[in-house]
């Protein structure tokens, strides 16, 4: 299949602006899990999740991975890699980074599945991340946008 196939043209779009504290952990945390879409083929699921600005407090290392999920129970049908997404800054509490990610899970089976991000702060103990955290002031969100096969 082309990518510009017109097959191709399925898009969901999440927002999101709950901000979740994320103190130095190895754990995940949930931040945003995605309305159920399905798919009408086998055929690859493609993310792009633009972050707005994040918050730190030390130095913090804050990482994300997305991962699919069967929409019938939760369980996970794949990971993404974790990408490093925003780091300690300089001044103003403002963290640097890309605050984006991109990720397609490959040959995928049809059927209905959700996408859940998840972060963690593993930059140094005593620190502190917080996502979304400009969103409060000036009603910005994260957008997931999850392109796909019906």
């Amino acid at each position: 299949m082309a990518i510009d196939n017109p097959n191709w043209d399925y898009r969901l779009v999440e927002q999101n602006n709950n901000s979740v504290t994320l103190n130095y952990s190895t754990s995940w945390s949930n931040i945003d899990t995605s309305s159920t879409f399905t798919t009408g083929a086998a055929a690859p699921i493609k993310i792009s999740y633009n972050l707005i600005h994040q918050y730190e407090q030390g130095a913090t290392n804050c990482s994300y991975r997305l991962i699919l999920l069967n929409a019938s129970d939760d369980s996970a049908n794949s990971y993404s890699n974790e990408m490093q997404v925003s780091k300690q800054g300089q001044g103003a509490n403002m963290a640097y980074g890309a605050h984006y990610m991109n990720w397609t899970f490959y040959n995928v089976a049809a059927g209905s599945y959700k996408v859940r991000s998840q972060a963690r702060n593993i930059g140094n103990s005593g620190t502190q991340h917080i996502t979304c955290y400009f969103s409060p002031n000036n009603q910005l969100n994260d957008h997931m946008v999850i392109t796909y096969q019906a």
